[in-house]
């Protein structure tokens, strides 16, 4: 279950950065007694562009788990979604069980156990 712990420690630790880096004005950082509170707004740069990115166990691929992908990804604007057990062992096998609308392949490992998938948004 090292997988799990992994995902309990990223958890944590996107809680904690994500309330580092509020912005001044947040109903979070109101609180006197936050150290938070008392930064400036220079504290806080505009990164530009955001990508999103989507990861996912799939636990094999079929038509109906695409569908659903292109539904949740297109709404939430993906911009790379890479897929984990995938379970197909030919890139043919991939694409007969299903492919995310406007999204690319762009790489792929197969195997019958396992497998991967990479696709990137064509917009």
């Amino acid at each position: 279950m090292v997988h799990r712990g992994i995902h309990v420690d990223v958890l944590h630790n996107s809680r904690h950065f994500e309330n580092r880096t509020r912005s001044p004005g947040s109903s979070r950082l109101n609180n006197s007694n936050n150290i938070n509170s008392k930064l400036s707004s220079d504290c806080f740069r505009n990164l530009g562009p955001v990508i999103k990115l989507c990861l996912l166990n799939i636990k094999g691929t079929s038509k109906d788990k695409c569908h659903y992908l292109s539904k949740l990804t297109l709404s939430h604007a993906i911009g790379v979604t890479t897929l984990q057990e995938t379970h197909s062992t030919t890139k043919d096998q991939l694409f007969a069980r299903g492919t995310i609308a406007s999204y690319t392949l762009v790489s792929y490992i197969c195997n019958s156990l396992y497998g991967s998938a990479a696709y990137v948004r064509n917009n």
